[in-house]
């Protein structure tokens, strides 16, 4: 009786909690939606450096530079994901006192890939690689005694899967709603937009977030305005104070991240991996996988 009173109790938490964390709309446009035909690139660099000195002749300077560079691809055939980094680290150190001179370069490159084919709406095939390159080299100088040394790795992850279910990306339609949401909250508009309205500005979202600007703020005007001239083709905004610009800026700006998914896949991975360098050492494996994405609600 316990043990049953315990299955009962688990199988009720569980569909609660579908029920709250996922998101709280009357005709599940999250869970249906799809998303349009859309490339996003992102190109982030980083470059820092510092020196410390102080007054025992003790010196220490190091500087890095990060590359990042990201693109997705999303279209009713094809989904795909390819990530470089890049990593320049330089170091040195030199103590006068202890007579010690010390001087390092460490280089690190990453390149991930996944790529997956649908033959139909939700069987596909898919080809990734994940391959990464270091290599460093060091030298000490301790009075008059030298030592260096250098490292070099090679890893590649060339591999083939194949696998049923689609994970829709769902991050402009999440931001329809949340527009939706503080505009009826704030009587800007009097009613929920129909499925046909948020699909429009759901697309709009997905082609303007990929216009490239090297000014964030010049971006951020540029998108305000073309999301406030789709919402006045509605119809629907009567005043156009600061108030409702002000909502709009919070709302489009609001949880502003790009990893909202829906769905579910199942997906087998056959991993060949090919470690070429300081030694050679191959080893195949397989991997399954199984991925079930519920959209977020309000409440987290």
């Amino acid at each position: 009786m316990k043990i049953t009173i315990k299955i009962l109790f688990c199988c009720a938490a569980i569909v609660c909690s579908t029920t709250l964390f996922s998101q709280q709309d009357s005709t599940n446009f999250l869970r249906n939606y799809k998303a349009p035909d859309y490339e996003f690139k992102q190109l982030n660099i980083n470059v820092s450096g510092k020196n410390y000195t102080n007054v025992d002749n003790l010196s220490v300077t190091n500087g890095e530079v990060i590359l990042r560079y990201q693109k997705y691809v999303n279209t009713t055939k094809i989904q795909k994901l390819h990530t470089t980094n890049f990593q320049m680290l330089g170091s040195y150190y030199e103590s006068k006192v202890n007579s010690i001179y010390k001087s390092g370069f460490l280089f690190y490159s990453s390149n991930r890939f996944k790529k997956r084919i649908f033959f139909n709406e939700k069987w596909f095939f898919g080809i990734s690689d994940y391959s990464e390159l270091f290599t460093s080299f060091d030298y000490q100088n301790s009075a008059g005694n030298e030592a260096s040394g250098t490292q070099l790795n090679l890893e590649l992850k060339p591999g083939f899967s194949i696998g049923h279910g689609r994970v829709e990306p769902i991050f402009h339609g999440r931001k329809v709603l949340d527009i939706e949401k503080l505009l009826l909250k704030s009587n800007i508009i009097s009613s929920e937009l129909s499925l046909e309205k948020r699909n429009v500005l759901s697309n709009t979202l997905a082609k303007i977030e990929n216009k490239r600007y090297f000014d964030n703020r010049l971006m951020q005007i540029y998108q305000l305005e073309v999301i406030d001239s789709v919402l006045q083709s509605f119809g629907i905004i009567s005043n156009t104070d600061i108030a409702y610009f002000t909502h709009l800026s919070d709302a489009y700006l609001f949880s502003h991240q790009s990893n909202r998914l829906s769905g579910k896949q199942i997906e087998f991975n056959l991993v060949h991996s090919l470690d070429l360098l300081p030694s050679s050492n191959i080893q195949t494996h397989g991997i399954l996988s199984y991925a079930f994405y519920l959209p977020q609600s309000y409440s987290l």
